[in-house]
């Protein structure tokens, strides 16, 4: 389950797609990314006070901290040149949180 705090991003998920190219790019490569895992996905909707994923930005690290879940720092990597032109892999590597395993 993935939760989502924003109605646009929502909606280009379950629709697949986007008006915004560069946006388009990105929802390709995360379906590309569930595909990839065999996996279904529930995208759901939630108000951004309660969003989980934005607690590291939040004031929640000492919280997270105290049940034992680490957050850790991650560098984004760059943002290709050409986000229409960039191949489904570019994407991937932007969206992947681990290095691929051999």
């Amino acid at each position: 389950m993935w939760f989502i705090d924003n109605l646009g991003v929502l909606s280009c998920l379950c629709n697949g797609s986007s008006t915004v190219a560069d946006i388009s790019c990105i929802v390709h490569a995360t379906l590309l990314a569930v595909a990839g895992l065999r996996s279904a996905v529930w995208w759901e909707h939630v108000d951004s006070k309660a969003n989980l994923a934005d607690g590291g930005t939040r004031g929640s690290a000492r919280f997270a901290e105290a049940l034992g879940i680490p957050l850790t720092a991650r560098a984004v990597p760059p943002w290709p040149l050409s986000p229409l032109a960039a191949s489904p892999d570019a994407w991937l590597q932007w969206l992947e949180l681990q290095p691929r395993r051999p």
